[in-house]
């Protein structure tokens, strides 16, 4: 049996470990609180706020008579997400039949980006060739909004109104 003095001292040296594991926590809790505030403010901001450039659409330029020199016209550009393709082969091959891509390097990109969730396709597409892609409803292939320039009097003006690159971005 346990005499009344091993006992008494289990006892004290439990409630000093209880004691020094609340110290611990407490300052433990401290630090993060107080001291680490900022860094786990600024992950949390970074999880909740994030910054997207939403691209202005470009204006139309007119001549001094009101002709239009160069306006913007919806179009729409194919991508395609590889986590969610099974097969790169056979959905390379038939985005090729429908968009007139080489499939082997479109298959190829996509199994090299295996863990990203975007790969460009084909920048502005056709109304047809859109047409032929909707009918064979593949998975993980997407479309996304975009326009481009347009210019009435073809490149005969193109030095005088300036022109743009597929992203819109002025070039010289």
């Amino acid at each position: 049996m346990l005499d009344a003095g091993s006992a008494n001292v289990r006892l004290k040296f439990l409630a000093g470990a209880f004691c020094l594991f609340l110290a611990v926590l407490w300052l433990r809790l401290f630090c993060l609180q107080a001291l680490d505030c900022r860094m786990f403010r600024e992950i949390a901001q970074d999880m909740h706020t994030r910054r997207i450039t939403i691209p202005a659409v470009r204006g139309r330029i007119y001549d001094r008579r009101g002709e239009i020199l160069a306006i913007s016209v919806p179009g729409k550009s194919v991508f395609v997400s590889p986590l969610e393709i099974k097969d790169p082969a056979g959905a390379a091959e038939a985005l090729s039949q429908s968009l007139g891509v080489d499939a082997a390097r479109l298959a190829e990109k996509i199994r090299q980006r295996n863990g990203s969730q975007f790969v460009w396709v084909k920048r502005l597409i056709t109304r047809q060739e859109e047409a032929a892609l909707n009918g064979q409803r593949l998975s993980g292939v997407h479309y996304r909004d975009e326009s481009r320039r347009f210019y009435p009097f073809g490149k005969m003006l193109a030095q005088v109104t300036g022109f743009t690159g597929v992203d819109q971005q002025g070039l010289s």
